[in-house]
């Protein structure tokens, strides 16, 4: 990638966003700001993770997967436009 193509990225680009959310501490705020709730602590499990459904059917790919102190998993993902296919693209873990 050039410089001034890495220039022009901003956070809805799939690499960028992935890369800046890899680190907690960045990642935390934004969780904790979208889901209003606050975060003693939380660990990145696995960035950029596809998860086969079934064999002859499109895969589900999480960019960020990260667990808190608590217990509770978080799988967070870039969607640059409301589909209003939120039910459709949850998956328990």
């Amino acid at each position: 990638m050039s410089d001034a193509a890495f220039q022009n990225l901003n956070l809805s680009d799939d690499f960028l966003f992935a890369k800046v959310m890899e680190d907690e501490t960045v990642l935390r705020p934004v969780v904790e700001k979208i889901l209003g709730i606050r975060i003693r602590e939380m660990a990145i499990v696995q960035s950029q993770r596809v998860i086969d459904i079934e064999p002859d059917s499109k895969g589900v790919r999480l960019d960020i997967m990260a667990d808190d102190a608590a217990g509770s998993r978080y799988t967070v993902e870039m969607q640059n436009e409301n589909e209003y296919n939120i039910g459709k693209r949850t998956v328990s873990l």
